[in-house]
């Protein structure tokens, strides 16, 4: 490659191509900078507006669950004792250590969107009387560092695959308030097939679709040495 730098006035007078080369190189040279200066501000740009579209799909999300929390009083709770989440309610009984029921309501947007389990497991601090803990369902042992659990699984009242639009909705269905012990051949087959016949009533229809979820009890079987469920 030529370089401008190396063009003197004796070599312009031997070649006079050299000095359509010189023009070329620098129009190249001045071309290139004005495109790498644009591009630059539009990825600039491109940023803000993703952003703001991120903003907007968040603020839409969450007017969806407002509005879902709206429908489901307007069909009717099963009691007056109940405390609401983002994008459910349920009512604690502090007895079984899990709820008697949560109602809920499968939204379309759960086909736009694929946000990831969240599996952020924890107690439910609005239970003032304490909720269920790691603890009730499994035994740490720090010699091996593994989980050795009583045989059942935690099982989901509320499924979080029914928020998954909304990262933070989602989250809030990992509360222990919203588990129910369930055996894991019972959790991972039966439950989980009738908690898709609902979602895949939505991806028909695309209309929302009202869940009420009630546990049966046995008052006889512990599952922990702390908790009767």
């Amino acid at each position: 490659m030529v370089r401008l730098t190396s063009i003197n006035i004796q070599d312009l007078k031997n070649n006079p191509y050299l000095v359509v080369i010189a023009i070329l190189l620098n129009a190249i040279t001045l071309s290139s900078q004005n495109y790498t200066s644009t591009i630059e501000q539009r990825e600039k740009e491109y940023a803000k507006l993703e952003a703001q579209l991120e903003a907007l799909t968040l603020e839409i999300d969450s007017f969806n669950l407002l509005r879902d929390l709206d429908r489901i009083k307007a069909i009717g709770l099963p009691s007056d004792n109940y405390l609401g989440y983002l994008g459910y309610y349920l009512e604690y009984s502090e007895e079984h250590e899990q709820a008697l029921w949560t109602m809920h309501i499968i939204n379309p947007r759960i086909q736009s969107k694929g946000v990831e389990r969240t599996n952020d497991f924890r107690m439910d601090e609005r239970i003032t009387t304490k909720t269920a803990e790691e603890i009730d369902y499994f035994t740490y042992d720090a010699a091996t560092d593994t989980h050795n659990g009583y045989g059942y699984d935690r099982g989901h009242l509320v499924p979080s695959a029914d928020f998954r639009f909304s990262a933070k909705a989602m989250s809030d269905t990992y509360f222990y308030s919203n588990m129910s012990p369930q055996l894991p051949e019972f959790n991972r087959e039966v439950w989980a097939e009738l908690e898709d016949f609902g979602r895949k009533f939505v991806y028909k229809h695309n209309r929302p679709l009202a869940v009420v979820t009630i546990p049966i009890f046995d008052t006889n079987e512990k599952i922990a040495q702390s908790k009767t469920v």
